[in-house]
């Protein structure tokens, strides 16, 4: 027996650590009533109409009663594909449709051209990176505000 306590040991480590973890882990909602997370990251610069989707994770009994999407002037150089850790609220660009309180968001890619054109600073790969601060009001009263970056991707060459 004595040479399985190792064994037995480790596996009760292991049930443990697997019993204690849950879906709702990976959501840090610190003090607010909520986080949003813009899920789509990517698009193709024909896409000057599609629904860009925000997914919506609050805390229990809080709903998300307003979701507004600016561009983030904290970034001045185009080469800055990943968000930033500052956030400066610019242009706003529009609100966001809320679908479930809960659950999830949308805005159009349309808010982000004009005339049908991203204008703004392209890479040398051909990727635009628009950079995005999303600021979310909850029921209870807080705010959280997220930086990301939505990648505009050259069209395929024929």
């Amino acid at each position: 027996m004595k040479k399985y306590i190792k064994q037995i040991v480790a596996f009760a480590f292991v049930a443990v650590a697997l019993v204690s973890c849950s879906a709702d882990d990976n959501t840090q909602l610190g003090s607010a009533g909520g986080n949003v997370i813009l899920t789509t990251t990517s698009i193709n610069r024909v896409d000057t109409n599609v629904d860009l989707n925000l997914k919506i994770n609050t805390k229990a009994g809080v709903t998300a009663s307003k979701i507004e999407v600016y561009n983030n002037v904290a970034v001045t150089t185009a080469s800055a594909t990943v968000p930033t850790t500052t956030i400066k609220l610019g242009t706003k660009f529009t609100d966001a449709t809320i679908v479930d309180p809960t659950a999830s968001a949308k805005f159009s890619s349309s808010v982000l051209t004009t005339n049908g054109v991203f204008n703004f600073p392209s890479l040398s790969s051909g990727v635009t990176p628009i950079q995005l601060a999303i600021v979310a009001t909850y029921s209870d009263g807080s705010t959280t505000t997220n930086a990301y970056v939505l990648s505009v991707k050259a069209p395929v060459a024929k």
